[in-house]
């Protein structure tokens, strides 16, 4: 996934092996699921995301080697 740029809206998972997995409140978001909401390209490198995280309605910045696209596609319309 190193040069793949995933689209806003497009649903991911978010890997296992992220380092800094732990919430303000101590929740973890290792496998949780969200929606790309903010990108982080310079140049044409992507380095990051901003991701809606679903079931706690809560938004981080994590870096693009820890997150799985599922191929699932929301509208702007399903946020706004």
């Amino acid at each position: 996934m190193t040069n793949l740029k995933l689209d806003f809206y497009s649903e991911v998972i978010i890997k296992d092996s992220c380092p800094n997995d732990l919430l303000e409140n101590g929740e973890t978001i290792k496998g949780k699921k969200g929606v790309v909401l903010g990108i982080s390209e310079e140049d044409g490198i992507i380095y990051g995301y901003t991701i809606l995280l679903f079931d706690i309605k809560y938004c981080i910045y994590i870096d693009k080697k820890y997150i799985i696209p599922t191929g699932k596609k929301f509208s702007r319309d399903d946020f706004y």
